[in-house]
C-alpha cells in the first residue's frame, strides 16, 4: 500500500513547491495563514452585541461601548463597517437620537465618522460631565463596613 504520504498523492503542505505550504499552488502565498475575512453584519450579529436604549446612565452606556469593541475584536469588523454596524443595535431614545443626528449631518457623513468619534459624541449627549462626575464622587466615598459585600451591591 505504500507510505501515507504516497497514498495521498504527495505531501499536501508542499504546495506548488516555492516552500510557501499554500497547499493549492493558485499563486497566492499567505505563508500558513488565511487573510482576515470581510466581516458581514450576519457574523456581528452572530457574537451578540448589546442593545442601548439611551437611558442616561454612564455605567450601561460604557458596557455597551465595551461589549461593541470586543464584538468588533472578534469579528474583525473593518474601521469602515464599525459604526454602521454598532448603530444598529441602538432602540428606542438612542434610535430617535441617531435617526435625527443622521438628518442633520447627513447619512454619509455619519456612516465616515470613526468609532472613536461616535463614542465620544454619545458621551456627551447620555453622560453629561455632571452625572460623570457624581459617580465619580459616590465612588471615592464609599466606606468600607467589614467584608459584608451585599453592603456595595
Amino acid at each position: 500500500m505504500g507510505n501515507r504520504e504516497n497514498r495521498n498523492g504527495g505531501n499536501r503542505n508542499r504546495g506548488n513547491g516555492n516552500g510557501n505550504g499554500n497547499g493549492g499552488g493558485n499563486g497566492y502565498n499567505f505563508r500558513g495563514f488565511m487573510p482576515a475575512r470581510k466581516c458581514t453584519y450576519q457574523d456581528f450579529l452572530k457574537f451578540q452585541p448589546l442593545s442601548f436604549n439611551g437611558t442616561k446612565v454612564v455605567v450601561e452606556l460604557t458596557h455597551w461601548f465595551e461589549k461593541m469593541e470586543t464584538v468588533f475584536h472578534i469579528c474583525n469588523c473593518l474601521e469602515k463597517y464599525q459604526v454602521k454596524y454598532a448603530t444598529c443595535a441602538l432602540l428606542n431614545s438612542a434610535l430617535t437620537w441617531w435617526n435625527s443626528y443622521k438628518r442633520i449631518i447627513g447619512i454619509e457623513a455619519a456612516y465616515a465618522m470613526s468609532w472613536e468619534e461616535l463614542m465620544k459624541l454619545m458621551t456627551e449627549v447620555y453622560c453629561p460631565r455632571n452625572e460623570a462626575q457624581k459617580l465619580e464622587i459616590e465612588l471615592w466615598n464609599l466606606d468600607v463596613k467589614g467584608n459584608d459585600l451585599n453592603a456595595y451591591t
